[in-house]
């Protein structure tokens, strides 16, 4: 996790990058899955940008109904820290912040923590984790006029690779939580406001 930090870090340092951006994104509005992130670009007068945000929330989630009250049987949380390139490429000379269709590259590392309730009266579980990964990414940027602000959507998906400090947990609950593995399976479904200065 150091090698991408020390690469943003020097990246920075040089001022190779002329324009930065703020953006805040999240994904619940989308996809109903509570991740909410802030982020930070860099670009300069080209169709190139890069950058890297900070997510967190819940990645999956099951809950038990009872008749007056329920109960959580499974959720996995956690915050991950994703750089990314994105390319413009209808991005015109006049344009003077980055707008239109983009494709994106980012790589995603995540510390996880994993909660498990087989039943109402067994004992809970929890382990802590992390995962490795990345993936490729597509989206829109509007401009609001010609002020720096700006809306996106993005979608994305990518692949990781996860550690865990015990055993796996009951499959079956996992299963009910998610048709898929939450830790080594990434899905971007985000929406996002920024502002370029």
């Amino acid at each position: 996790m150091r090698r991408p930090l020390l690469l943003l870090f020097v990246m920075l340092s040089t001022g190779l990058f002329a324009q930065h951006g703020i953006r805040l994104q999240n994904s619940y509005f989308l996809s109903g899955q509570p991740l909410f992130g802030v982020g930070y670009e860099y670009g300069q007068d080209s169709k190139w940008t890069m950058g890297a945000h900070l997510e967190f929330g819940r990645y999956a989630h099951q809950q038990q109904d009872m008749l007056n009250a329920h109960w959580e049987s499974y959720s996995m949380q956690g915050i991950a820290l994703i750089p990314e390139i994105r390319f413009y490429p209808f991005l015109k000379e006049e344009d003077q912040y980055p707008r239109g269709i983009f494709l994106s590259g980012f790589g995603h590392f995540r510390s996880l923590k994993e909660y498990s309730k087989e039943s109402l009266g067994s004992d809970a579980s929890l382990r802590r984790g992390q995962s490795f990964g990345g993936g490729f990414a597509t989206g829109y940027r509007t401009a609001c006029g010609d002020t720096p602000l700006s809306v996106e959507i993005l979608i994305g998906y990518g692949v990781a690779t996860a550690s865990w400090n015990a055993p796996d947990l009951a499959g079956d609950v996992r299963r009910r939580a998610s048709s898929y593995d939450s830790s080594t399976s990434i899905y971007r479904i985000e929406l996002g406001v920024g502002y370029s200065f």
